[in-house]
């Protein structure tokens, strides 16, 4: 009988994967990373979300090391909240990715140096700030204050209507090209970020900080944006909630959901989580 690999890292999605419907991690998937941790695994959430979003978030589970946030264009050291890398999408891209967005009259979040700027005050927005615990600052003309800043953003985001969320990414996919990676995270957001800094490129830089090998990384995920980490790992698992699409190039569709401890129990087996 071949025995199941245990790997030295464990990368994890944050909502739909190791948070449930409920907007919580149990305990006992905090005492599994507890326990992967202990015997010498490391533990990362690897996110979408704002830096400023996820990091109290992790702090209270809590969790040590590193959290990626913006799909990877972020990496905080969560004890004391220096950023090892901040990089993003360069000022000429995002000037152009703000366009494409305006002539689509698309609801828009700019993040720069991790605060939300939003081209519309809406009851999208309010949900969204309520979400996230955030609050963001309304600006009608982005692609102004992105000039003007003329520095990195690390992601540009729409909420769109379910229904046209497919045909609006593959729009954008046509008319931005390959320097972009254009995704979604949920059924209302349509995600831009810079090719060089996404989920999938974040498993090598992951790898080098910890002297590991790729291979020795298990990246777990639920939803479209979670597919660059899950091919570039040693092995990507889908949850069983997950998106079809990412379902179809995951290593391994696991059994259980969000709602069923599926990252405790994936650490369990397939981490150093042992009783």
């Amino acid at each position: 009988m071949q025995q199941t690999k245990r790997y030295k890292m464990i990368i994890s999605d944050f909502d739909g994967t190791l948070r449930d419907d409920n907007y919580r991690v149990s305990e006992k998937t905090a005492e599994a990373i507890r326990r992967h941790t202990q015997n010498g695994g490391i533990f990362a959430v690897v996110t979408g979300r704002m830096r400023s979003s996820i990091l109290p978030i992790v702090r209270s589970i809590p969790l040590t090391g590193l959290v990626v946030s913006y799909q990877g264009a972020t990496v905080t050291e969560i004890e004391t909240g220096k950023d090892l890398l901040n990089a993003g999408l360069r000022n000429e891209q995002a000037i152009f990715v703000c366009g494409a967005f305006a002539r689509r009259n698309l609801h828009t979040h700019v993040y720069i140096h991790d605060t939300l700027y939003c081209n519309v005050d809406d009851e999208a927005l309010h949900l969204y700030e309520k979400y996230c615990k955030i609050k963001g600052i309304v600006e009608p003309d982005l692609q102004k204050l992105i000039a003007e800043d003329g520095g990195y953003v690390q992601k540009i985001l729409a909420m769109v209507d379910p229904a046209d969320r497919d045909g609006i990414i593959d729009d954008l996919r046509e008319e931005l090209g390959s320097e972009y990676d254009v995704t979604y995270s949920s059924d209302f957001f349509v995600e831009v970020s810079a090719k060089d800094y996404t989920k999938g490129t974040i498993v090598p830089f992951l790898a080098r900080f910890y002297g590991i090998e790729e291979s020795d990384i298990l990246a777990v995920g639920d939803s479209f944006n979670d597919a660059p980490m899950l091919i570039r790992a040693g092995m990507g698992v889908a949850v069983a909630n997950a998106d079809k699409r990412l379902k179809e190039i995951a290593d391994v569709i696991y059994t259980y959901t969000n709602n069923e401890d599926a990252v405790r129990r994936i650490l369990e087996e397939y981490g150093l989580a042992k009783e």
